[in-house]
């Protein structure tokens, strides 16, 4: 801020008590000033306003507000071969997730799935908390990535994680499942032949895997 945008955000005539007190000509500030700034800006304390150590670190830590807990909704649920009415999709078992520290950037676009019982299992056991990014409209799929994917058949959907794969210029959303019977990988249609980069015929990718959760050898996870 400048001198004078201090000045009127504390509602001062001028700024040239701030001047002075910058430019070496006053050594301090008055008390009320002070007050003032303080008040003006939540989290300042007097210590740093004022470059005096506090006599009580510790206060501090034990005064600390926490930091807001910030949560996705875990209500999508990734099983090859299990087909839901879309009415279902999302209807049980959802849970919300606090997210760490370090994942809070993705907040606004983010969302939960949680990896079943077969479909995954190359890549993510069972039980693993899953937390996603939705794709942006003209984004482009990158080798290695992994996505969620929901197939359509009638009114039914089914939920995936795979990976995306390029071969011979086309991309490919590759199985991560070790059964056979759910290994057939989905084609998406070249630039062009398709209204959006992220559908196909019968199925639309949903987001990208940003972050895992995943239970360690020896823990026991109901499945569906």
């Amino acid at each position: 801020m400048t001198a004078a945008d201090l000045a009127r955000t504390l509602g001062l005539s001028t700024a040239n008590l701030v001047y002075n007190h910058l430019h070496g000509r006053s050594g301090s500030l008055s008390l009320p000033i002070i007050e003032a700034i303080l008040d003006q800006f939540e989290g300042l304390t007097f210590e740093e306003l004022t470059g005096r150590k506090s006599p009580h670190p510790s206060d501090r830590t034990t005064t600390a507000k926490p930091a807001p807990i910030l949560t996705v909704l875990v209500d999508l649920e990734a099983v090859a071969g299990l087909w839901r009415r879309k009415e279902q999709v999302g209807a049980e078992g959802a849970i919300a997730l606090p997210f760490p520290a370090h994942a809070t950037a993705l907040h606004s676009e983010a969302f939960g799935v949680r990896v079943g019982g077969q479909g995954a299992e190359d890549a993510y056991p069972a039980g693993s908390i899953l937390l996603c990014r939705r794709l942006g409209p003209g984004e482009r799929l990158v080798a290695g990535h992994r996505v969620v994917v929901n197939r359509f058949r009638d009114d039914a959907v089914e939920t995936t994680i795979r990976e995306v794969a390029v071969y011979a210029g086309d991309i490919w959303l590759m199985s991560l499942s070790t059964h056979p019977e759910h290994q057939v990988a989905l084609q998406v249609p070249r630039a062009g032949q398709q209204r959006s980069r992220h559908e196909g015929p019968g199925f639309r990718i949903e987001g990208v895997v940003a972050w895992a959760w995943i239970p360690q050898p020896g823990t026991t996870v109901p499945t569906t």
